[in-house]
């Protein structure tokens, strides 16, 4: 048994067994572990799979002996029907971001902005923080973002709809103006959460930057940056056991990077890439080398 894995349960249901579950009932207990509160107990697919069994067994000790009833040491003897947290992956980053947004307002983890941002890095001129009113006014230049908010507006002239929005990338925001020709042509395109690349004027106005907005595009972001995407090489005879080896670092380290296996046969090399994406780091990078060469 891991006894890394095993403390984490100790302490996790040591957690649940000292809490007043009144207040911190099921659904508490699970946004805390959703918002990341209590990931040092274990990752997040884990603590929610274990949870609705730890907690009942904590129910009943608490109704039996009091809340705060504990041993000698401060720990409560672990009787559950699990002894320890079940072996699952974490749950991929998109989805960990996505509940910490939904939780909190605002990501923690990490800024899927800056992701969508790289997937169209050498088509953008600029990033927002680094616009100039003294260098860049009346320049056109290209930003990208998410759109985080939108205000639509009636011109007085014709009654046309026209819209204000705000649009972030990793480095800060600043509001765009779409008038209602370029509106007119696809309102849906400026609503929140649309990531875009944008293209028009840099505007002053009462001391502070805005675009008004010759056009805008829909970014794919299914797509992965180029500086996210890793080769692996394995070449020809390398066994089955070896692949399979590999296989296995790569599904325990689930991220964001696609990988692309690159096959040695004879004198073609086939390219394969995997159908889930990898938190490749420098740890699994030497991992991989280690057991691609290491035969």
């Amino acid at each position: 048994m891991d006894a890394r894995k095993t403390g984490d349960f100790i302490s996790f249901t040591n957690f649940l067994r000292r809490v007043n579950l009144q207040k911190v009932n099921k659904r508490v207990a699970e946004s805390l572990i959703k918002a990341g509160a209590l990931d040092r107990f274990g990752n997040r697919a884990q603590l929610l799979a274990a949870l609705p069994i730890i907690r009942e067994g904590s129910v009943r000790i608490q109704k039996k002996n009091g809340e705060s009833q504990v041993s000698l040491f401060g720990t409560a003897s672990v009787d559950n029907t699990i002894d320890n947290l079940p072996n699952i992956p974490e749950m991929s980053l998109e989805d960990k971001l996505k509940l910490e947004k939904e939780l909190l307002g605002f990501y923690l983890s990490d800024n899927p902005v800056k992701k969508i941002v790289r997937i169209v890095s050498d088509l953008i001129s600029h990033k927002i923080a680094h616009l100039d009113p003294t260098l860049h006014l009346n320049q056109t230049v290209t930003i990208a973002g998410v759109v985080s908010r939108e205000k639509l507006v009636n011109t007085k002239k014709n009654n046309s709809k026209m819209a204000f929005v705000t649009l972030q990338d990793d480095t800060g925001t600043i509001d765009c103006i779409i008038f209602p020709k370029l509106y007119a042509e696809n309102p849906e395109l400026w609503h929140e959460d649309s990531a875009l690349i944008v293209r028009g004027k840099v505007d002053n106005r009462e001391d502070k930057l805005q675009i008004v907005v010759d056009s805008g595009t829909v970014i794919d972001t299914s797509k992965t940056p180029r500086d996210m995407i890793h080769e692996i090489f394995i070449k020809s005879g390398t066994p089955k056991h070896v692949m399979q080896q590999v296989r296995n670092l790569l599904k325990a380290y689930p991220g964001d990077h696609e990988i692309v296996v690159v096959i040695e046969s004879g004198n073609n090399l086939k390219k394969i890439t995997l159908p889930y994406k990898v938190d490749f780091g420098t740890i699994l990078e030497k991992q991989v080398e280690k057991t691609l060469h290491g035969w």
